[in-house]
């Protein structure tokens, strides 16, 4: 497997790439300021440069039923057979461990993924154990922050959700109760979080069975091969393409994925 072509981002191989970006230079800001990327670059762009053999793990019990109303999908059992079970984990769940998940979304919005890595690894040198909490992000200095390398609107989107962290305004502890579409609502308050984000929070971390990325050019992408679909399909076309499977889209989503990165790589 080339590892220039897959990345892992919160633990899972996925795409960053959003459907809605449509400016010349390749990026567009979403009304909260989140970033939107569109790249010629392969789809799973955005991440921790790894291997996938690093993540790999056994099914769990619920993905082993997901896998199981998926192969009904003759489109999915090929996509299951050719490669294996998903290499899924989920996230540091405590309040914290969100925190430091959406912070990472935020330091890796428009950039390479070597070069976010880079900034990334900066900034979390900053903290003790590499572990940074609201109230130690609130406390560091512009200065401080812009030395890692992070733009000035980033520091403002980070700011603004370690105070809403810190205020309790963001409430992570009832998260596990919340419906997915509540979290979204939720979260989207933030400067710099949008739809895309949340969706990526909820499978990676949150470890969502029912998240259908429809923002994600990358699955739109994966639709459109694995449905042998003439055009990119729309957010109601896609859901009405995942009826059948929709309670396990996060599964499906990651060999979506996998059909758009192997389409890329091709062309």
């Amino acid at each position: 497997m080339n590892s220039k072509v897959w990345y892992v981002v919160f633990g899972w191989i996925v795409s960053a790439h959003a459907a809605d970006a449509t400016c010349a230079g390749g990026f567009s800001n979403r009304p909260n300021g989140e970033v939107a990327e569109w790249s010629k670059a392969p789809v799973s762009k955005t991440g921790r440069l790894e291997t996938v053999s690093r993540v790999r793990i056994s099914p769990s019990p619920k993905m082993k039923k997901s896998l199981a109303t998926l192969k009904r999908d003759e489109r999915f059992a090929r996509l299951i057979k050719k490669h294996g079970a998903p290499a899924l984990s989920r996230g540091d769940v405590s309040g914290n461990g969100m925190f430091r998940a959406l912070v990472r979304s935020i330091i890796y919005q428009q950039l390479s993924g070597k070069a976010a890595s880079s900034i990334h690894s900066r900034f979390l040198a900053l903290f003790p154990r590499k572990r940074p909490t609201p109230r130690q992000v609130l406390g560091m200095s512009e200065s401080g922050l812009r030395a890692c390398g992070l733009s000035l609107q980033k520091i403002g989107y980070m700011k603004d959700l370690a105070q809403k962290f810190e205020s309790r305004a963001i409430k992570h502890r009832s998260f596990a109760k919340m419906q997915s579409e509540e979290i979204v609502a939720h979260l989207t308050q933030v400067k710099g979080v949008g739809e895309w984000t949340v969706h990526m929070f909820l499978i990676f971390t949150m470890g969502r069975l029912d998240i259908l990325p429809v923002g994600d050019l990358g699955i739109r992408k994966g639709f459109q091969i694995v449905y042998d679909l003439k055009a990119l399909p729309d957010r109601k076309t896609m859901e009405r393409l995942a009826a059948d499977w929709r309670a396990h889209a996060s599964i499906a989503s990651w060999y979506l994925w996998r059909a758009a990165d192997e389409a890329k790589t091709k062309s």
